[in-house]
């Protein structure tokens, strides 16, 4: 690695061709990013010490554990040296960038703001006429814009016939007087359009947000929804949404091999007034059936399962839950 005083050359020593000063400019480059990999690597084995030395005890690690991210990083750059020496670099970014601030991805929109001097600070340096553009330097900042409640007005034109019929009829073209439909709504007239029914489940059941808080925020963009409106939305959205849990379920059973695990999830009945522990069984299809349906039951018993998996013919990946027996 160059040391310190060899990256500060004299200046009157430096080449003039700039083919050469390209290569040095190159050569450095290569030397920063070698420099930065050692420090990324020295702070990821300092933070297993500081986590071995002062974690909690589920925390703390075994020494030799260690051993497994400089194995994982030896074999990696051997793999990488055996494919080409121009494939090398690419690995190493790969694992450069595992740690840290990371590129922004291009797919996000773009918003350019441009800063320019004011005025007085051209004023100050000879005024605008005796400035020169020069270039322009860039950085980009990944900004949040909050999500926002809006209403959608369905206008329904409605038309009538210059020449009445004597009696309207059930088809169109027995009728005097029509008026345009509306998209077919998952919650016939219900409040809420299918963004906000799908942001309200997603946040329920994908960032596991309570309803109450959907409820307070909701209410900080200036809308009451209490949440037992929110909860008759879910029940029915879940209603709505039966047949394709079906079919998904069909697909899966379709599959070669099945893999199936239960989660413990914590149950609190307000009518019963009761606390009980239930099971949520997923179950994953094969890579030609390529879905996951979820199943729950209010108990560990190998009914849920034996009920999912009665038309079943295949093979089934589970763990040594002796409830499986009865079904292999």
């Amino acid at each position: 690695m160059i040391s310190p005083a060899a990256l500060k050359p004299d200046l009157p020593t430096l080449p003039d061709d700039p083919a050469v000063l390209k290569q040095l400019v190159l050569q450095l480059f290569d030397e920063l990013q070698k420099s930065r990999e050692q420090v990324e690597r020295m702070e990821r084995h300092m933070d297993l010490l500081l986590r071995r030395v002062y974690g909690r005890t589920s925390e703390k690690l075994d020494p030799n554990q260690g051993l497994l991210f400089e194995r994982s990083e030896e074999l990696s750059e051997q793999a990488a040296q055996a494919a080409s020496p121009s494939e090398a670099p690419a690995a190493s970014s790969a694992n450069r960038h595992a740690h840290g601030r990371g590129r922004i991805a291009d797919h996000l929109a773009r918003v350019e703001i441009v800063h320019d001097l004011t005025d007085a600070e051209k004023e100050s340096l000879g005024g605008t006429e005796n400035l020169v553009e020069i270039g322009e330097e860039r950085s980009e900042q990944v900004d949040w814009k909050p999500s926002s409640l809006f209403v959608t007005v369905h206008v329904r034109k409605k038309y009538a016939r210059r020449e009445q019929l004597p009696e309207s009829g059930l088809s169109l073209a027995e009728q005097n007087v029509v008026v345009a439909k509306k998209p077919a709504e998952a919650i016939p007239g219900c409040l809420a359009g299918p963004g906000l029914l799908a942001q309200v489940i997603v946040s329920k059941y994908g960032d596991h947000l309570p309803l109450y808080r959907l409820e307070g925020i909701f209410e900080r963009q200036g809308l009451k929804l209490p949440r037992q409106t929110l909860d008759g939305w879910v029940l029915s959205i879940a209603k709505f949404l039966t047949p394709l849990h079906e079919l998904m379920k069909q697909i899966v059973l379709q599959s070669f091999a099945v893999h199936t695990d239960d989660t413990p999830v914590k149950i609190r009945d307000a009518h019963k007034k009761m606390k009980y522990t239930g099971r949520f069984w997923n179950y994953v299809g094969d890579v030609r059936h390529p879905l996951t349906v979820f199943d729950y039951t209010p108990s560990h018993k190998r009914d849920g399962p034996a009920e999912f998996l009665k038309n079943y013919h295949g093979y089934l990946q589970a763990d040594a839950f002796n409830g499986n027996d009865g079904i292999f």
